[in-house]
């Protein structure tokens, strides 16, 4: 698919797992501490919020060129995109007081690891607001 990276080494290629749904993120020593709740996308709101993040983080951004709206739509579909045939994996949105402040993909690309002999995930779709919480 071309927007990922490795992140991960895995023993057993399977299901990607959100191990705690509400995370209690460390700070800046004289920040403090916030509260970020990231969540699995399974929901309308959530592919709502997945989906726009973009928009909302790069608006006052004048170098920044969108996708097309039905380009990104198709590409995040797992239903539509071919690649997700051979790959397994989940969208995940972190949330600051009810606001989005961050996205991720993981996923595993089990083409890649069965053709490089590796077991390994990949992440993309990275986006955080500049609070440095979100991406902790």
């Amino acid at each position: 698919m071309g927007f990922g990276r490795r992140v991960f080494q895995t023993k057993e290629i399977g299901e990607l797992r959100l191990m705690s749904s509400s995370l209690q993120c460390a700070t800046h020593e004289d920040t403090p501490s916030v509260k970020v709740v990231v969540r699995r996308v399974t929901s309308k709101a959530d592919q709502r919020c997945f989906f726009e993040f973009p928009w909302k983080l790069y608006e006052d951004d004048p170098h920044w060129i969108p996708q097309l709206p039905s380009m990104r739509r198709d590409t995040l579909d797992k239903q539509k995109h071919p690649a997700w045939e051979y790959m397994t994996g989940d969208y995940f949105v972190a949330y600051h007081n009810g606001e989005t402040v961050g996205t991720i993909a993981a996923f595993v690309n089990h083409r890649h690891n069965k053709f490089h002999d590796e077991h390994i995930g990949f992440f993309g779709f990275f986006g955080w607001r500049r609070k440095r919480t979100a991406a902790v």
